[in-house]
C-alpha cells in the first residue's frame, strides 16, 4: 500500500503529482478520494476494485452529489443549436436492483475514483487540467472532465458504480435518485 497527500496545491496539479509519484513508486491503482468527499461504505475501494476485475474498465467510479445537489455523472451532447453542453445522466435508467453499474456515463467527479496507473502511462502529460470554458471546448470544465476526455478519446471507458456513494461535507446526503435521504 502506498499513500501520498498534497497540501497547498492547485488540484490540477495536486493530482498530476500524486498520479506522476504512482508512476514512479510503481503502485499499480490510484484510488482518488477528495478532502470534501466522506465515502458511507467502509469497503469503497474492495467494490470498485472488483468491478474493475470483473468488466476490464481501468476507470471506475462511485457517485457522489455535485454541489448544486445533481448526482454528478454527465454525458457530452449538443443543444438545439449544435453547441456542446453537458447532460445529466437519467439515472432512471440505472437498475438498483441488479449490480447498479453505469457503462454508458461519460463524465463524473473525480472525487470518488479508482484509476489503474497503466491509463497514466498510456496519456500524455498533463492528466490533470483546470480550465473552465467548456462551451467552447468540452476539455474545459475542471481538472476531472478534462482527464476523462483525455482517456476516453485514447479507447478508455468510464464504469461508475451506483451502489458506491460518497457524501460531500457541505450537503445533505441523498439517495441514488437525487432526493434528500439524510441531513448530517
Amino acid at each position: 500500500h502506498w499513500v501520498s497527500v498534497v497540501k497547498r496545491a492547485p488540484l490540477d496539479q495536486a493530482r498530476n503529482m500524486i498520479a506522476n509519484q504512482a508512476i514512479e513508486n510503481d503502485v499499480s491503482l490510484v484510488f482518488w478520494v477528495d478532502s470534501d468527499v466522506i465515502i458511507r461504505d467502509p469497503f469503497a475501494f474492495q467494490k470498485l476494485y472488483l468491478d474493475m476485475k470483473k468488466t476490464g474498465y481501468k476507470i471506475v467510479s462511485g457517485i457522489y452529489w455535485s454541489k448544486k445537489g445533481q448526482t454528478g455523472i454527465w454525458n457530452i451532447d449538443k443543444d438545439k443549436e449544435g453547441h456542446t453542453i453537458l447532460k445529466p445522466y437519467d439515472m432512471s435508467k440505472v437498475d438498483t436492483n441488479g449490480d447498479g453499474l453505469i457503462y454508458d456515463a461519460e463524465l463524473v467527479g473525480s472525487g470518488l475514483m479508482l484509476v489503474d496507473v497503466s491509463v497514466y502511462k498510456d496519456l500524455e502529460y498533463p492528466w490533470y487540467d483546470y480550465q473552465t470554458d467548456f462551451v467552447k471546448d468540452p476539455y474545459k470544465f475542471g481538472e476531472d472532465f478534462y482527464f476523462l476526455n483525455k482517456a476516453r478519446d485514447k479507447g478508455y471507458k468510464l464504469l461508475v458504480d451506483t451502489k458506491v456513494m460518497g457524501n460531500h461535507t457541505f450537503i445533505a446526503s441523498f439517495d441514488p435518485y437525487g432526493k434528500v435521504a439524510e441531513i448530517p
